[in-house]
C-alpha cells in the first residue's frame, strides 16, 4: 500500500501564494481586498474578524439565525452588536451572497454598492436578485448593462451608478441619458451625464 504524506511546509516554501501576498497583490492593483465573515458574535468569529480588519481588508458580516441559535444574550443579538462595534455591515444575507457571483462590483460608499451585468444572462440574473429598495439603471436604445444599486444611496451614489452604467454601455456620446428607478418595467427617472472615467472606476471597483 502506498502511503502519502502531508506537506507541512509553509505555503511560501512550496511556491504557493500566502494570504499576505494575495492581499498585497490586490492592493498593488489599486483594489481594496474584501472578505465575508461568518459572524456568530462568539469569541472565535469576533477574533477572526478583528484579525482580518487589521490587515486592511474590508469585511461584511454574514449571520444565520436558526432555531438552534444561541447568539441572543441579554435581549440583544451578539453578532449584530459585534458588527456595530467594528463598524462593519451586518445585514448580509443569502441574496447578497448570490449577488457576489454576478457582474462587476463597485463600492460607492460604505453603505452602498453597484453591480453591473457583463452580458444578457447576468442582466437577467440581476433582475431576478433585485429586491425592494434596490434601484435599477439602464440606457434605452443601445446595448446597455443592467446596473443594480443596493444600500443607503443618495444623489451622489445614484449619479455614480448611472455614470458606471454609461461607461459599460455601447452609447457613443460624451453625454448619455441613463434611465433608473425601482421598477424595471417603468424606469421613470433619467439623468444626462458623462461616462465614468477609468481612474474613478479603478478606485471604486471591488
Amino acid at each position: 500500500m502506498t502511503m502519502t504524506h502531508r506537506d507541512r511546509r509553509h505555503p511560501a516554501e512550496r511556491g504557493q501564494a500566502t494570504p499576505e501576498h494575495t492581499v498585497a497583490r490586490v492592493q498593488n492593483e489599486g483594489m481594496k481586498p474584501k472578505a465575508i465573515a461568518l459572524l456568530s458574535g462568539g469569541l472565535d468569529s469576533t477574533l477572526a474578524v478583528k484579525l482580518i480588519l487589521d490587515q486592511g481588508i474590508e469585511v461584511e458580516a454574514l449571520n444565520f439565525v436558526t432555531p438552534f441559535c444561541t447568539c441572543n444574550r441579554q435581549g440583544r443579538c451578539e453578532a449584530k452588536h459585534v458588527a456595530e462595534e467594528f463598524g462593519i455591515p451586518s445585514d448580509f444575507d443569502l441574496n447578497d451572497v448570490n449577488l457576489l457571483k454576478v457582474g462587476r462590483h463597485f463600492r460607492l460608499s460604505p453603505r452602498a454598492k453597484a453591480v453591473v451585468g457583463r452580458n444578457e444572462r447576468e442582466n437577467q440574473h440581476l433582475l431576478v436578485l433585485a429586491r425592494q429598495g434596490d434601484s435599477l439603471f439602464e440606457i434605452k436604445g443601445c446595448g446597455s448593462p443592467v446596473t443594480l444599486l443596493r444600500g443607503e444611496a443618495g444623489q451622489e451614489e445614484i449619479h455614480l451608478a448611472a455614470a458606471i452604467t454609461a461607461r459599460y454601455s455601447d452609447a457613443d456620446s460624451d453625454e448619455v441619458q441613463v434611465h433608473y428607478g425601482t421598477d424595471y418595467a417603468a424606469l421613470s427617472e433619467a439623468s444626462l451625464l458623462s461616462p465614468l472615467g477609468e481612474d474613478e472606476l479603478t478606485r471604486l471597483r471591488i
